[in-house]
């Protein structure tokens, strides 16, 4: 299966390997990262699965089962909530009322006739 597959090398490789830099002068990246977050410590998750699948297949087999994805475990915000208790707050921080504002009828504007352009002469034919 490796022969089928050729590694893609990554683009700052590629320009090592045929000697125009782009790296670091022991060979490693230029740049640790970006906002000197190091990505080497990230996997690519969905490109591992992709080639188990590739390889299961090629084997003639049935590709594993993938595993569920983990749960969220940041702290999940209702936005609609928030905002209906910010405007809420700002509500009484104005110390108008908290229920609903009221609601008057806007009488309509006439509008001015528009004046109409003066007609083109013609020669008489």
């Amino acid at each position: 299966m490796e022969e089928l597959i050729e590694p893609v090398a990554a683009p700052a490789a590629r320009r090592r390997a045929a000697g125009q830099g782009g790296g670091a002068p022991d060979g490693g990246p230029a740049d640790p990262g970006i906002g000197g977050t190091d990505i080497c410590q990230y996997r690519d998750q969905y490109r591992e699965a992709m080639e188990a699948v590739i390889e299961a297949k090629a084997e003639g087999q049935a590709p594993a089962e993938m595993e569920a994805p983990a749960e969220p475990k940041g702290k999940v915000v209702d936005l609609m909530s928030a905002l209906q208790d910010s405007v809420r707050a700002a509500k009484q921080a104005r110390g108008g009322e908290s229920g609903e504002g009221q609601v008057r009828e806007m009488r309509l504007k006439k509008k001015a006739p528009a004046k109409m352009a003066p007609a083109k002469k013609r020669p008489a034919s």
